[in-house]
């Protein structure tokens, strides 16, 4: 919650600042408008009609696409790589306390990953008043690791998932075992769209 209370606390002191939340769960809104820590903060933002609540039912890049940054609140976080993978400058704070050990600290420790929130939001203020000046370079930059994660980025995934299924119901209509299907699936797979883009663990 304590983070939450940052972030709120820092849009109500910043008029020129709004806040998109896209809550994970069915009611998790109703914390933030109802705990002590975060209720005042809340009150203040909808009265000046500076917040906004999407339902949990929304994707999250729907939030992201709406906003300047978008912020993750732990390391994994999905709906942060949905942004970073739209385009969007994205940050995450490690309210888990992950540690250095995590790969988005080897990738961007206080640049796209944060234990200190209010290091966080100087960053996000900083590049906030000088927008385009490279004040911090890498910061929010998720494009040198976004190769590893979604080499394609195409918005195609779809077809290629139902490219690997059909293959292996029409390999298991052949009379194949169930570990010749997934070979020859990863193999047909991989003439298709490339060998680099599939793992193999026993290679």
């Amino acid at each position: 919650m304590k983070c939450y209370e940052s972030v709120l606390e820092y849009t109500v002191n910043h008029s020129d600042v709004g806040l998109i939340i896209k809550p994970k769960k069915e009611n998790d809104d109703l914390r933030l408008k109802t705990a002590d820590e975060t209720k005042d903060f809340v009150d203040v933002l909808i009265k000046q009609d500076r917040i906004k609540f999407l339902s949990s039912g929304k994707y999250p890049v729907e939030a992201g696409l709406a906003s300047n940054i978008v912020i993750g609140m732990i390391p994994d976080s999905t709906a942060a790589l949905e942004g970073a993978l739209a385009g969007v400058p994205t940050v995450i704070y490690d309210c888990t306390n992950s540690g250095e050990s995590h790969p988005l600290y080897i990738a961007g420790h206080n640049k796209i990953i944060f234990n200190n929130m209010d290091q966080l939001l100087n960053m996000i203020n900083s590049d906030k008043e000088n927008p385009g000046t490279g004040s911090i370079s890498g910061f929010a930059d998720w494009s040198p690791i976004l190769m590893d994660i979604d080499p394609f980025r195409d918005g195609k995934a779809n077809i290629r998932i139902g490219f690997y299924i059909k293959t292996l119901v029409c390999k298991l209509d052949d009379g194949l075992t169930k570990d010749d299907v997934i070979k020859t699936a990863n193999e047909t797979y991989a003439n298709e769209f490339g060998r680099d883009k599939v793992i193999f663990p026993f290679d």
